[in-house]
């Protein structure tokens, strides 16, 4: 199987980065950037995870509406930074990635701690886009969307 995975570098991604090797998958990690203010912090840890683990990084440049807005809360302060649709354009272009390279599989790292800020992180949203996207026949999958974010990282220790 091969799987292309939204990569972050962060977390939930590194960790089915992980899960995907583990279970013998060809993996494309693929990273967007879309201006987010962590970009160079994302790219840095995606390409020592890829350099670490002998795979090449997939990377693409979106633009999206309403990120500078969205993430007016400062570097290293809380707050909400929430760009509407932002996932389901992500995975869109994933879907158009993962066709390119390949892929049977889109994997994205979204949890049940992201529930609430983003509905398009919830298991029926990842339910809905499986189901279009298999008519190009792609499965899009969130392995981690029924698990916390604790208790992804008290699994994946």
């Amino acid at each position: 199987m091969k799987v292309l995975l939204l990569f972050s570098g962060g977390i939930d991604s590194t960790v089915l980065a992980h899960l995907a090797l583990e279970q013998g998958h060809e993996l494309v990690p693929f990273f967007i950037d879309y201006a987010q203010p962590a970009i160079r912090e994302e790219r840095k840890a995606c390409r020592w995870w890829c350099d670490e683990h002998g795979v090449q990084l997939a990377q693409a440049r979106l633009t999206l509406l309403g990120v500078a807005a969205a993430m007016a809360t400062g570097k290293g302060e809380s707050g909400p930074r929430v760009v509407p649709y932002r996932n389901m354009i992500m995975a869109a272009h994933a879907l158009s990635a993962a066709a390119f390279h390949g892929c049977n599989e889109v994997w994205l790292g979204a949890t049940k701690s992201d529930h609430d800020a983003y509905p398009d992180c919830r298991a029926e949203w990842v339910a809905w886009m499986n189901g279009a996207a298999r008519m190009e026949g792609i499965a899009v999958k969130a392995p981690l969307v029924d698990m916390t974010k604790k208790r992804v990282l008290g699994w994946w220790s």
